[in-house]
């Protein structure tokens, strides 16, 4: 479910962060399967001079806590257990904020 988390959250939000120089720099699903059993979902964009990364909290034990990153700096945390939709909206509005403050 981490996984399909991270992408609908990327699914909705790539169109905003390619708009303003934004290009993915790593996704997890793009490493092997064998190679990621203990790596969290999440994925880094960067326009050269701010990164943003989505992430789970966890890989096991927290892995409906998700959080954005600017810079290395937590900008917000969504748990979607009881609401996905909710938790999705909050994840993309704050990803407009950071790239259109």
């Amino acid at each position: 479910m981490a996984q399909f988390f991270l992408e609908k959250t990327q699914k909705l939000s790539e169109s905003i962060l390619e708009a303003n120089g934004y290009n993915k720099t790593f996704d997890n699903k793009d490493i092997p399967h064998d190679e990621k059993e203990d790596l969290t979902a999440h994925a880094i964009y960067s326009n050269g001079k701010n990164q943003i990364k989505i992430s789970a909290q966890d890989w096991r034990d927290f892995y409906f806590i998700y959080f954005i990153e600017l810079n290395g700096k937590k900008v917000v945390e969504v748990n979607y257990i009881n609401n996905i939709d909710g938790a999705l909206k909050i994840l993309v509005e704050t990803i407009k904020s950071i790239v259109n403050p």
